[in-house]
């Protein structure tokens, strides 16, 4: 299998030494990747298929969110731990685009190894950091998944109130308030405790504040008409402990990435 890449062999007292072209490194990559998508594609069609079956089943619509999104939690949970020699951050770093050379390196300079053993291209299954990153990729996809099926569930509410408001000087009415959270859930917002996580909980929070204030659709925002900042910071340290320092030239942290992803909600 060797001879479909550009890979040098040289022996030096009595050694084999492999050399990957650098082409070769990003074509052995995606030949993974292939695989890796094509299985992931068909366990998405097997879940899919599993929560249509439960949507004409469930008793309600607040029957089929819970179950959504005990299963979203479930799947949030199982990305703790799982990786034993993939680095998880450079996995997200890769998936969110922000650094997909660290990961390539990494994957290739484990997979080389197992090269240099073998003398040929292994399998999937018989690489743990293959194996991890499939894993990872499996459990990243059945999320954006359910995402959408929140989403779609979410904006097929109805749009009567039927929980109480906890914050009404913020929020439209009780079901807003859920929604919120909702959201924040969907954007991955809270570790495996339930708790804020440390970075990037503002900036979640401050893309769903954003978009609902710029959204014409009644039917649609959350938030109250108008609503400062001072408030929306004062009701985020109340229900989740923050600690904001609010001042006259305050900001949230930029929520601007995850504008996209809230945009969905609405």
């Amino acid at each position: 299998m060797l001879k479909l890449y550009k890979i040098e062999t040289t022996t030096i007292m009595g050694d084999t030494i492999i050399t990957m072209a650098e082409e070769s490194k990003f074509q052995i990559f995606n030949d993974y990747k292939k695989e890796i998508d094509f299985t992931i594609a068909l366990e998405l069609e097997i879940l899919n298929d599993e929560i249509e079956n439960y949507s004409e089943n469930a008793i309600n619509k607040d029957d089929l969110m819970d179950y959504l999104k005990k299963s979203y939690k479930e799947v949030n949970l199982s990305f703790g731990g799982i990786t034993e020699v993939l680095p998880s951050k450079f996995y997200f770093d890769y998936k969110e685009g922000t650094d997909t050379e660290t990961f390539i390196d990494f994957m290739m300079s484990e997979v080389r190894e197992e090269i240099d053993e073998r003398l040929s291209i292994p399998d999937i299954e018989d690489v743990q950091v293959l194996i991890e990153w499939k894993v990872l990729e499996g459990l990243y996809q059945c999320r954006l998944l359910l995402k959408d099926w929140i989403s779609k569930i979410f904006h097929k509410s109805n749009t009567n109130s039927i929980i109480d408001n906890p914050y009404p000087e913020i929020f439209r009415n009780g079901e807003s308030f859920s929604s919120f959270r909702n959201i924040l859930v969907a954007l991955n917002s809270f570790d495996k405790d339930e708790n804020p996580r440390d970075r990037g909980f503002q900036a979640r929070a401050n893309a769903i504040y954003t978009i609902d204030k710029n959204c014409t659709d009644l039917n649609k925002k959350l938030l109250v008409p108008n609503i400062l900042l001072s408030d929306f910071v004062k009701f985020l340290n109340k229900e989740f402990k923050l600690g904001i320092k609010y001042h006259s030239k305050f900001k949230l942290s930029s929520g601007e990435k995850h504008e996209i992803e809230v945009k969905k909600f609405y």
